[in-house]
């Protein structure tokens, strides 16, 4: 299969996005309105791994942008909020 115009996603944490666009990408294509924001734009067989993304806010270690390894995601097990509901 050719799927040089496909996205391959393996692994993706996603935060909030402002404002989003949740219709289907045909819906957005038969209103007229494909412009938004969106975590997907285009049709769902040009995106392979889309489950393997996970809606959820991110903890970093550490977030200064100067410091090594600048926004590394915490490891669950240190994780404040572990436990929490």
């Amino acid at each position: 299969m050719d799927n040089s115009g496909q996205i391959i996603i393996g692994n993706c944490l996603v935060g909030s996005i402002d404002n989003e666009d949740t219709r289907t990408w045909d819906q957005a294509v038969t209103d007229d309105t494909v412009l938004g924001c969106r975590l997907f734009a285009g049709l769902d067989t040009a995106f392979v791994g889309a489950a393997t993304v996970t809606r959820g806010t991110p903890i970093f270690v550490n977030t200064d942008p100067d410091a090594p390894n600048a926004f590394v995601l915490a490891n669950v097990d240190d994780c404040p909020c572990r436990g929490q509901q």
